[in-house]
């Protein structure tokens, strides 16, 4: 065996007892330490996720809502609570029940869920007849009458006729594109108000067409106070159609994407434009004195998200 020191390497021969602890000691060193389970387990006991556990009260993910109001997480004892504060009023009270909670959304999801550890990461609002919370990849629409009763939310935004909706701040209305026109449903009465009406074919509004994605899925803004709508309407009319073939096991599906020409001699005159505008009802989304659209941009230009920061 040899000693390495300072970059060089030393022979080292053992003979005798003596020299068997020094060689052992040798080989000890050059071995470094092992870590056990129980290293691991103390170094993972300090990590944060573990040491939060020990704090009570923490105040965690604080969120404003529309109406001027904010939500936060207390951590109590391993017990997530979403706190709802009103600074007008100086209230502070907890957003919902979690055993009512647990209840709900376990009989909705067909599954028994602990109080203590709810899927719930988001109040999206609250009024004094529900709540709308969010968990990873769903949102549900709870009742604060009675006994609690839970519906997902994105059945009940979507339109009529099944057009992906995109939901306002406060929870309260949806956004939907039908016949190339902007919609606006209220969640509440289930009333459809048009908002845009000169939406056609190729010229419509909040189109997600981008030519490497589409979708039905209306492309918006809303506003924070959910009164109003930033979109625009795009226009694709001189814009060429590239077919595309979609692999799959079966007959192969054929769909048409609307792509700029680029490389054909005057094809700036043939790009997609979009016009950005302002959607109302009236004075406002949900003032009822009749739509309006205001155009926020004088000239189209073929960015579709500039100017709806």
């Amino acid at each position: 065996m040899s000693l390495v020191r300072s970059g060089f390497s030393v022979p080292v021969v053992c003979r005798g007892f003596s020299a068997l602890l020094i060689c052992g000691a040798v080989a000890v060193a050059q071995q470094g330490r092992v870590y056990t389970n129980a290293d691991y387990a103390k170094a993972e006991s300090r990590m944060r996720y573990k040491t939060d556990l020990l704090i009570d009260h923490s105040v965690e993910k604080v969120k404003w809502l529309p109406d001027g109001s904010f939500w936060y997480r207390d951590r109590t004892d391993g017990v997530t609570t979403f706190m709802l504060v009103n600074p007008k009023l100086g209230t502070k009270a907890p957003a919902f029940d979690n055993e009512a909670m647990a209840k709900a959304l376990g009989v909705l999801l067909g599954a028994t869920l602990d109080a203590k550890k709810l899927p719930v990461r988001k109040v999206l609002s609250k009024d004094k007849d529900s709540v709308v919370v969010k968990t990873h990849d769903s949102t549900y629409r709870c009742s604060l009458v009675g006994e609690m009763r839970c519906v997902a939310a994105g059945a009940q935004e979507d339109g009529a006729k099944g057009e992906p909706a995109v939901l306002s701040p406060d929870g309260k209305k949806s956004a939907f594109i039908r016949d190339w026109n902007l919609w606006v449903r209220d969640l509440h009465s289930g009333v459809e108000t048009q908002l845009t009406k000169d939406g056609v074919k190729d010229y419509g509004y909040a189109t997600d067409n981008a030519g490497w994605s589409h979708s039905d899925r209306a492309i918006l803004v809303w506003s924070p106070d959910s009164k109003r709508i930033a979109t625009f309407q795009q226009d694709q009319r001189k814009t060429g159609e590239m077919y595309l073939v979609k692999t799959q096991l079966g007959a192969s599906a054929v769909g048409g994407v609307e792509v700029s020409a680029t490389g054909r001699r005057g094809c700036d005159d043939d790009r997609t434009r979009c016009d950005r505008c302002r959607c109302e009802e009236g004075g406002a989304v949900e003032d009822g004195a009749g739509p309006a659209s205001v155009d926020i941009m004088r000239r189209p230009d073929v960015q579709r998200y500039r100017g709806m920061g």
